[in-house]
């Protein structure tokens, strides 16, 4: 049996991480850690802007050079996060992915690709504006979903806002 847990790379993914390991111990089941990234390809200078389109922009070269050391870090603390998973005998997988304008559809994409049988996904306390505004990862999520989603509530400390 597989398990995707969904992690965004906050202080949140320590409550969320828990309560997978405790579910993968439980079921004898492999964690897949996924972390959804967001790099429009507008940003990249890759798509079918030309190089007169970037005027007074900073050079795409340095554009491009800063979104890969973003995921450089994005994919180190992935794999930094499965490390006491595995370290406490649980088969983990840690996964970096983009995607592009959906999270909840990326999410239930790698689900789908890799035949999970449960998701584990952290939701958070937003306010009403934010949810509208924001939409919500989480209950994309559960609104589509084929298999069980388990969701974790988690509380942001305020000290990194």
């Amino acid at each position: 049996m597989k398990i995707l847990v969904a992690v965004d790379l906050h202080e949140s993914c320590d409550v969320i991480l828990a309560h997978a390991g405790k579910l993968a111990k439980a079921f004898d089941a492999k964690l897949i850690l996924l972390h959804v990234t967001d790099i429009r390809p507008e940003l990249t200078g890759y798509d079918i802007v030309t190089d007169e389109s970037f005027g007074n922009f900073p050079d795409p070269k340095l554009i491009r050079d800063s979104i890969a050391e973003r995921f450089r870090e994005e994919h180190d603390k992935i794999q930094a996060l499965s490390l006491p998973l595995r370290n406490d005998g649980v088969e983990c997988t840690a996964l970096l992915v983009n995607g592009l304008a959906n999270h909840a559809q990326s999410i239930l994409d790698e689900t789908a690709k890799h035949e999970a049988a449960m998701i584990v996904i952290g939701t958070h306390r937003k306010g009403v504006v934010a949810r509208l505004l924001l939409g919500s990862t989480s209950a994309g999520v559960l609104q589509h979903a084929t298999v069980p989603v388990v969701m974790v509530p988690v509380v942001e400390s305020t000290a990194n806002t």
